[in-house]
């Protein structure tokens, strides 16, 4: 599934600061003031720069990240000088509300620009043919513009000075970062910036129909909006506000009363009410893998780990395939789910693997519920006879499959010793199991 979301509510970046006024930073223009732009998908645009320093910008608002999918960043631009430099840059936090002091400031190498292989055709933004760029570069930290954030490792020019060009865009396909044996270093949140960088007279640069995609842009897409200071913006989705909602004139207007925690709300007209009963509930149900390989415990007591990717989920039992059953009454097995840092999420009591096939297990924590994200599977026992299904050898982001922590009869003490983050490829990469 490809996501989008048109660019709203921008503010200033200003040196090490974001979030500043637009004086003498940016400033909201109309779409026909010169250079004038009959190809916008909105009414106005922003003029960045000051005709004096550099690395002056916008920065977006907060904005959630899923660590497992690439995102593309596109956008249109006009300069005042095919001299004036600009790029696009990211600052990427550990929580999900964009929180300074969550700032992540060392980005590994998987957090960087990807090669724009599905950008040499029709876009449906604006024009036709090959009208994308990037640098193709590693995301790097202050690279030459003191927005405190990650940027292109290349400065970009506009073809043609005071002129929008309709078949130009610039894009730039990134990774976030996703270090998954540390959870300070796993992007959930991001904010995107725009940035001017030539300490010249002229630096004006003119941004617009900025657009956001989880995954590669296709030439099936939503109309994009206008790059806005102010205005009227429809939001298309869930609304979360940090403080005060104050509701001015009509339509939008609100109910009064209390409305019930957990309930989901209902519109009547033009007003907002509680619907009286609870949202959807999570996914109950999540299958992962194939029947490949059988695999045991590495060595008796040993636990072998895999990272694997959830959806927000509530369950309370834990699905595997025992391909080869251990005869031996003494002998027991156990597996779970835990968080990056090994805390555990749920487990099974230890049993003994007598009886091959479908073995379903309760979580002893009980009903468990889960946010979308990335998760450990761990599997031991006290000896290495009996094998449950994996789906062969397969990718693991982290530099090994065993554990430094050891378990005892088949019960694992948590939280566990996770592998540091890695590039392998194992047998333990991907187990065949049902979250229900």
């Amino acid at each position: 599934m490809v996501e989008f979301d048109t660019l709203y509510y921008w503010g200033g970046v200003s040196g090490t600061n974001i979030n500043q006024a637009g004086s003498g930073i940016y400033a909201q223009q109309a779409s026909g003031t010169s250079p004038a732009d009959p190809t916008t998908q909105g009414s106005y645009n922003v003029k960045i720069g000051d005709n004096a320093t550099a690395g002056l910008g916008i920065d977006s608002g907060c904005i959630p990240v899923d660590t497992t999918m690439n995102y593309t960043l596109a956008f249109r631009i006009a300069a005042s000088s095919t001299s004036v430099n600009f790029r696009p840059g990211f600052r990427f936090y550990s929580d999900p509300n964009c929180t300074e002091a969550d700032r992540i400031t060392n980005v590994a190498t998987n957090a960087r620009v990807l090669t724009p292989a599905n950008y040499a055709g029709t876009s449906a933004l604006v024009g036709t043919g090959p009208n994308w760029q990037s640098s193709n570069a590693s995301l790097t930290y202050n690279n030459g513009i003191t927005c405190n954030c990650n940027v292109t490792g290349s400065d970009w020019q506009v073809p043609t000075a005071s002129a929008w060009t309709p078949t130009r865009n610039f894009a730039v396909t990134f990774r976030a970062p996703n270090a998954y044996s540390n959870s300070s270093t796993v992007a959930q949140s991001m904010r995107v910036f725009i940035l001017e960088n030539t300490a010249a007279n002229p630096n004006t640069i003119f941004v617009d129909d900025a657009v956001l995609s989880q995954g590669p842009v296709s030439p099936s897409v939503p109309l994009a909006a206008a790059v806005l200071d102010s205005g009227n913006p429809t939001v298309y989705g869930n609304l979360t506000v940090a403080g005060g909602l104050t509701v001015g004139t009509q339509p939008a207007t609100l109910t009064t009363g209390t409305p019930t925690a957990n309930d989901c709300a209902a519109f009547t007209g033009t007003n907002v009410q509680d619907s009286g009963s609870a949202c959807p509930t999570q996914f109950t149900k999540f299958a992962m893998g194939f029947l490949s390989a059988g695999q045991g415990p590495s060595a008796a007591n040993a636990i072998n780990v895999s990272v694997i990717y959830l959806p927000n989920i509530q369950f309370s039992h834990l699905t595997v395939d025992v391909s080869t059953t251990d005869s031996s009454s003494s002998d027991f097995y156990g597996w779970a789910v835990t968080d990056l840092s090994g805390n555990v999420k749920c487990s099974i009591t230890a049993i003994s693997l007598t009886v091959g096939g479908t073995n379903d297990q309760s979580c002893t924590q009980g009903t468990v519920t889960l946010p979308s994200g990335a998760y450990i599977f761990a599997f031991t026992g006290n000896a290495t006879t009996a094998k449950i299904a994996y789906s062969g050898t397969a990718p693991l982001a982290l530099s090994g499959a065993t554990s430094s922590s050891t378990s005892s009869s088949g019960a694992m003490a948590f939280p566990i010793s996770i592998p540091s983050a890695g590039a392998t490829y194992s047998g333990y990469g991907l187990p065949a199991i049902i979250l229900h």
